[in-house]
């Protein structure tokens, strides 16, 4: 390409309108650019430098990201929200009016393009999160997605392209556990593999009539599992190479039972991860219970309550507050966008624990294991 036209190629580059992974310019002898070119990439910048406040635009104001996220953002001086993305006017002005957001919108497309934001949170319905994150990176935006980033692998293809054409890699998805305190003590115990993990999740039923079970939603457990396979990664710090699969087969299947699924992650340093994903029990149970073994050491984390750490023949208790790690995962993820340093999580283990996710289902489709390696090819 001509040396004159540099710019133009680089604003189609930073608006994902090129592919391609290089370019040569043709430069005229002794010519000299009359001044610089445009950053490519406007999102890998530290937001709010001046001010030391983070912008930042919502997309879907639920009864998750209402609970669960908006009010920690509520309360901290170094975040403004900004403008509030809704589906209908009524819940935008909800939201505005509870968390005091700036203004309101029905048009998701106006956040993300929006120029005094520096990041957007997407608490949507689980099928339209890889299209808006999609959006959202192009537009230079640091994105926060509550999980899955995927409901098949069409959709984390989508991601993963334009991660790799825009080189915005400002992502974080919402794998809140990871962020628990109790979840840290954890993986200090353990230096490294190989481990055995044993994770036993019970979901219980839900409601027919919840939005989860619409056409087009993609499975319950797709939309819930990369938390517990997230886990697996930090503990293990290892990569995964193969999913098995299996569920029940009753005579006479009810949705729910297609839901009870227990899935063998093996991982490239020997370690194995077990996951008991269940809806059939009693709902007196306590949802989670995670047990890791390896090194002569072995913790249990009961539904984030307590961690029991066992050495030897030493053993410990340490207990608190029930805390799945929602305040530290935007603690997080602020402060990684206010200093322009890395996200809190690798892009590759995020891409990973998505496609571990996406090979369950296609390992009870087929009735044998799958091979990481398939889908990176």
């Amino acid at each position: 390409v001509t040396f004159e036209k540099a710019e133009e190629v680089y604003e189609q580059i930073a608006k994902g309108g090129r592919s391609g992974i290089g370019f040569l310019f043709e430069n005229p002898q002794h010519a000299v650019p009359a001044r610089p070119l445009p950053a490519r990439h406007p999102s890998l910048k530290a937001a709010g430098k001046a001010s030391g406040v983070v912008r930042i635009g919502f997309i879907g104001a639920g009864s998750y990201a209402s609970g669960m996220l908006l009010p920690h953002l509520a309360r901290r001086t170094d975040v403004r929200l900004v403008e509030v993305a809704t589906t209908t006017a009524l819940s935008g002005a909800n939201a505005l009016r509870k968390f005091n957001f700036e203004r309101t919108t029905t048009d998701y497309r106006s956040t993300i393009a929006a120029e005094d934001l520096d990041a957007v949170i997407i608490a949507t319905r689980h099928a339209s999160h890889a299209a808006i994150v999609d959006d959202a990176l192009r537009a230079g935006k640091a994105v926060f997605v509550e999980k899955p980033l995927a409901i098949d692998v069409a959709g984390a293809e989508r991601v993963r392209k334009a991660l790799a054409e825009t080189g915005n890699e400002r992502l974080q998805v919402g794998f809140n556990r990871r962020f628990s305190p109790l979840v840290r003590s954890a993986a200090e115990v353990f230096k490294g593999g190989p481990l055995v993990a044993h994770y036993r999740v019970h979901a219980g039923p839900v409601d027919p009539g919840a939005w989860i079970n619409q056409p087009g939603e993609g499975t319950r457990f797709a939309g819930e599992a990369g938390h517990f396979f997230d886990l697996f990664s930090v503990l293990t710090r290892a990569r995964p190479v193969s999913v098995y699969a299996q569920s029940i087969h009753p005579a006479n299947p009810t949705k729910d039972d297609a839901e009870n699924i227990t899935v063998v992650v093996g991982y490239d340093d020997g370690s194995v991860g077990n996951l008991l994903y269940l809806t059939q029990g009693s709902v007196k149970v306590p949802k989670e219970l995670l047990e890791v073994f390896g090194a002569g050491k072995t913790v249990r984390l009961d539904n984030f309550e307590s961690l029991d750490v066992f050495d030897g023949t030493r053993h410990r208790r340490v207990g608190g507050r029930a805390n799945k790690g929602q305040k530290e995962e935007l603690e997080a993820f602020v402060q990684a966008v206010k200093s322009g340093g890395e996200m809190p999580i690798p892009i590759s283990s995020i891409l990973d624990t998505t496609l571990v996710t996406l090979a369950v289902g296609d390992s009870l489709r087929y009735g044998r294991p799958v091979q990481m390696a398939d889908y990176w090819a």
